[in-house]
């Protein structure tokens, strides 16, 4: 295959086309690295150039970068609500050094009466 003499990936843009694969890169690098990831999922760095020829011998070359990247992994948690002692809508997370929850109902009653929001089905 024959080589275009004076242009080159490297050469594109004055290095935009491999300045902006090497920010892709290094945010699925830093995807990869993030512990709030999968650590496993595949990753991708993508760059598309798109040549659109005005004429036989002029073209406009658009340089284009994208990454698809892993999302963060789902944290769950459990909430408790009801009303405090003054009547006002109230809510805790799930905490098990928790002494006493504050609201209306007693706690005991509380405890028994309460779906963890993460537990409902």
């Amino acid at each position: 295959m024959e080589q275009i003499k004076g242009l080159s990936l490297e050469t594109l843009g004055g290095g935009a086309a491999v300045e902006r694969f090497n920010r892709e890169l290094a945010m699925v690098a830093a995807n990869i690295l993030d512990p709030n990831t999968p650590d496993k999922k595949a990753r991708k760095a993508t760059l598309e150039l798109t040549v659109k020829p005005v004429s036989r011998n002029h073209a406009v070359i658009e340089i284009s970068t994208k990454s698809t990247l892993a999302n963060p992994t789902p944290y769950s948690t459990q909430i408790f609500i009801d009303r405090d002692i003054d009547g006002e809508l109230a809510g805790v997370e799930r905490d098990p050094n928790q002494v006493e929850l504050p609201f209306k109902t007693p706690v005991t009653e509380v405890a028994s009466n309460l779906i963890a929001i993460g537990d409902r089905k």
